[in-house]
């Protein structure tokens, strides 16, 4: 092999070096994504023991008249939120909340528990938060029927 062509293997080795280290990147800050994203939705189906209905407004079984009915008939948020969670409504106990909290606190994710428990700041018995979002939405405190307003169907 001449000087020229030993050069050009050599430069070709590179090359591929930095292709792969680019395309480890990619992958690192994929990885590190879905740990960002992933993880909290784990953690809600570890808590439903992976039976329970999708997280996210879809699947909803409660429909606006249903609610209107309860809240009519002098049902409490106590009476009406189990069923909006059974039904896979976004909705979790200030307790569950905190649990969260804790849970990334040992497991040394303190941005998300910072950001939960700012939000246990506003305390409530109930907070709309979808676990799978992670830090992009935050619990928002519900403090009476009116609120559940957004997690029936029309």
């Amino acid at each position: 092999m001449e000087g020229g062509a030993l050069a050009m293997d050599i430069q070709g080795i590179r090359d591929g070096a930095l292709f792969a280290m680019h395309n480890m990147q990619d992958i690192w800050s994929v990885r590190f994504t879905c740990l960002l994203v992933c993880q909290p939705a784990i953690f809600v189906d570890s808590k439903r023991d992976g039976t329970g209905a999708a997280h996210g407004r879809k699947g909803f079984r409660m429909k606006r008249a249903e609610l209107d009915r309860r809240i009519a008939n002098g049902e409490t948020l106590d009476d009406i939120v189990p069923a909006l969670m059974d039904d896979g409504a976004d909705i979790t106990s200030y307790d569950d909340l905190k649990r969260f909290a804790i849970e990334k606190i040992e497991s040394d994710e303190l941005y998300l528990a910072e950001h939960v428990l700012k939000a246990c700041l506003d305390v409530a018995d109930y907070y709309g938060y979808d676990y799978s979002m992670g830090t992009l939405e935050k619990p928002t405190a519900i403090d009476g029927v009116e609120d559940l307003i957004d997690y029936v169907e029309d």
